[in-house]
């Protein structure tokens, strides 16, 4: 018998496929989300994330896929969510290491050392960083 984890880091592609419809979302998404709002579960994610997403969002709305109103929606939702953040900082000694070893973005692998820090259960809709927290024992 498999234990939940308590802990899960949400990077901007799977917490955004909360919100756009852009393929299918990653396992364990929903149900971490839904602890994570029943306080069942602690969700983090480096404070990156807020600036991911809004980058997503405005992309979006430029290419017409979203109005102003709309990207303005779905950014007042995205920071309803609980999501706990991190400071980027204090892991981007960890992060660059990260990088140079699994071949990701300076961006990517600060989730993942977020997550490997904390010992925390990574979920993502990238496959690259997907495999890198395999690598590392951060999927479960």
């Amino acid at each position: 018998m498999s234990v939940e984890p308590d802990l899960f880091v949400l990077d901007a592609s799977a917490v955004l496929r909360l919100f756009l419809v852009d393929g299918a979302l990653p396992p364990r998404l929903e149900s971490a989300v839904e602890r994570g709002c029943r306080g069942d579960a602690w969700l983090l994610a480096p404070d990156l994330l807020w600036i991911e997403c809004t980058s997503v969002l405005l992309k979006q709305l430029k290419r017409g896929l979203l109005s102003a109103e709309e990207a303005i929606e779905l950014q007042a939702d995205l920071c309803q969510l609980p999501i706990r953040a991190e400071p980027a900082g204090s892991l981007c000694g960890m992060a660059l290491q990260l990088a140079t070893q699994h071949q990701l973005s300076a961006y990517d692998a600060l989730y993942l050392a977020l997550a490997l820090r904390d010992k925390a259960c990574l979920i993502t809709a990238d496959q690259q960083l997907h495999q890198a927290a395999r690598r590392c024992g951060c999927v479960q």
